[in-house]
């Protein structure tokens, strides 16, 4: 998707900071999110790291199985659901 947003290699390649600093920062891996404001906690929602922390998280220390880790995976799944179509149709209106 940002590649498709880009209108050089050079953007292609520094857009991601923008998003992976603060992504980061939000996923809970430095910070738990229960100790962030509410209206943070409600913002993490759509950043796929809070849930692919968590569900590592629970893999690693806790030897977590497929459906205990399943509350981690569908909200995945979803923001796949939007993000992949949407790259998609994207990359297809800068193509043509």
């Amino acid at each position: 998707m940002v590649s498709s947003l880009s209108s050089t290699m050079q953007q292609a390649l520094l857009g991601p900071f923008v998003f992976i600093m603060p992504a980061a920062i939000r996923s809970g891996f430095t910070t738990p999110i229960a100790n962030m404001p509410e209206w943070l906690q409600v913002a993490t929602l759509i950043h796929p790291l809070r849930y692919i922390v968590v569900a590592l998280r629970q893999l690693f220390l806790e030897g977590a199985d497929l459906a205990f880790i399943w509350p981690q995976l569908w909200p995945l799944l979803m923001i796949a659901a939007g993000t992949l179509p949407l790259s998609a149709w994207l990359f297809r209106q800068r193509s043509a």
